[in-house]
């Protein structure tokens, strides 16, 4: 009773079937397994209903299928040889159960009919369609459709509900970090032209009046921010140095290697680790019952970092550059590793000719009296300019600095 009556399709209704496939409102399809079994990776899913006995009473047994008839019958036309079902002007009605079914019975040509037709209903269904992207790595898709998302500052919590892990929302956070980036660098050059636009205008009267407004600015190349790119980064592995049976405190790196540590060195030696910005701890994703503390540096820099908190020789950085030790100073003390910032701010001295105005906000950022006048002397000498040098110093310090016109010689903060 209530149950819809039993018919068959007209276009899968083979004398010679061998399987008998029932939707969910009733109607049966005969098909062919040698088909099936060609063209489909995992027929018939995983969440089918038991093999029953056909209700008209002869030998067939039918697999009854949770999808309507619309989108089987669709679904089923790519599965044999003959020209497949054309989807231009399919709705997103039809398209998403249809994706929905193609990814669950691996029906890949069905699969990647879907991911091309899904291209026009970007701007109605765009959280949607980002995460089948995702999940089917059609990298085109995927980057036009996050370019969209970000333009038009789609809500957080509608993306997150549709990205199937939570390395994917990582790969999101941090695809929008460089666009934020990008955005902050036009604006500075923006900036940057208009001044330079006003000082030509003082310099000669004849632009005198000028609506700066309606000038045009021309930048630098934008760079190519691709979220695809972004979600290929290697797979998560274990640093062999860090990889220790008796941990209690898995950390990630943003580019997923994973250092297994110890709690009480983390205590001892560090004063605010996991840092303020460390991304939300989360199940491991293999599986075990371990959680994961999401860090924002690179392997490279964690593992130097985490030299420092093990009772053992620290890492030598006589031979590190500017480019490892400035981060590793940043992460120094952002979770306040005291024993590396003291290192960095040793080794920093082998670059005050180069990049005398970081080093000096450093200096003066964590105290380094000696480091602060060493620094101050050459920056002054140097004739470095006072933007460049104000740019680095935290906000207490630029009145001290900016007061004499020359400078001390010895600078305290």
């Amino acid at each position: 009773m209530g149950q819809p009556a039993v018919s068959t399709h007209p276009d899968f209704n083979a004398a010679d079937a061998d399987v008998v496939v029932q939707s969910a409102d009733g109607v049966q399809f005969r098909l062919h397994s040698k088909c099936l079994g060609a063209n489909t990776g995992a027929f018939p899913g995983p969440d089918h209903t038991a093999v029953v006995s056909n209700s008209s009473g002869d030998d067939e047994d039918v697999v009854h299928l949770s999808e309507p008839a619309n989108i089987l019958e669709i679904l089923f036309g790519f599965v044999y040889p003959k020209k497949h079902p054309v989807l231009d002007d399919a709705d997103f009605e039809t398209l998403w159960p249809l994706a929905k079914a193609a990814e669950k019975y691996d029906v890949f040509s069905a699969l990647d009919a879907c991911g091309f037709h899904f291209e026009q209903f970007i701007r109605q269904q765009g959280a949607e369609v980002f995460g089948y992207a995702i999940r089917h790595n059609y990298k085109r898709l995927m980057d036009k459709t996050a370019l969209y998302l970000l333009r038009g500052n789609t809500p957080m919590a509608k993306i997150a509900e549709h990205l199937p892990r939570h390395e994917d929302m990582v790969a999101w956070m941090r695809y929008l970090d460089s666009w934020k980036d990008i955005i902050d660098s036009m604006r500075k050059s923006q900036m940057q032209d208009r001044d330079l636009k006003k000082l030509e205008c003082c310099s000669s009267c004849t632009l005198k009046g000028a609506n700066l407004s309606t000038e045009v600015v021309t930048y630098s190349p934008i760079p190519e921010v691709s979220i695809s790119t972004i979600m290929s980064q290697p797979a998560v592995s274990t640093h062999p140095d860090f990889d220790a049976a008796d941990a209690d405190v898995v950390v990630q790196s943003s580019d997923g290697v994973q250092f297994r540590l110890h709690r009480k060195y983390l205590g001892a030696a560090t004063g605010a680790f996991p840092g303020l910005d460390d991304t939300a701890v989360i199940s491991n994703p293999n599986g075990g019952d371990e959680d994961v503390v999401h860090l924002t540096e690179p392997a490279n820099i964690l593992e130097i970092l985490f030299g420092f908190v093990y009772p053992k020789k620290h890492p030598v950085l006589d031979d590190a550059g500017f480019e490892i030790l400035w981060p590793l100073a940043e992460a120094a003390g952002k979770y306040e590793v005291f024993s590396a910032l003291d290192v960095c701010g040793l080794q920093f001295r082998r670059f005050i000719g180069q990049h005398g105005a970081s080093v000096f906000g450093y200096a003066i950022s964590h105290d380094y009296k000696k480091l602060m006048d060493v620094t101050a002397l050459y920056l002054i000498r140097g004739k470095i300019p006072m933007s460049k040098i104000v740019e680095h110093l935290p906000q207490h310090a630029i009145a001290a600095w900016v007061s004499e016109p020359i400078g001390p010689i010895c600078v305290r903060y």
